[in-house]
């Protein structure tokens, strides 16, 4: 599939609504809502810069914007949760852990 305006907005929409971040002002800081109109209805390409802010505002790659597809190994799903991780503080992150680690340890355990 070939890159679009309306695929990138597809896939902005797709994580927005996923992280509950529908019509953020935040993203509208990044990109104009006319900016994001042109995109999807004039077929416009969106600067690289502007892409790599979105995708970081997103916390999704650069690569899953453009594309859709993602090389990292890690699924969506994945990196969502990679994402959420990522924005816990140092206690959460930590009870996290604990909480995988206990997880794995009894599943071992059941073995």
């Amino acid at each position: 599939m070939a890159f679009s305006g309306q695929n990138l907005i597809n896939r902005i929409n797709l994580i927005m609504n996923e992280k509950g971040l529908r019509r953020d002002p935040d993203l509208y800081n990044i990109v104009p809502s006319g900016t994001l109109s042109a995109w999807k209805n004039k077929g416009q390409i969106p600067k690289v810069n502007t892409i790599c802010n979105i995708a970081d505002f997103l916390g999704v790659s650069i690569e899953w914007l453009i594309t859709g597809k993602e090389t990292s190994g890690l699924t969506h799903e994945e990196q969502i949760h990679l994402s959420k991780y990522k924005n816990l503080s140092k206690v959460n992150k930590r009870s996290v852990q604990a909480l995988i680690d206990s997880m794995l340890n009894s599943s071992y355990d059941e073995q």
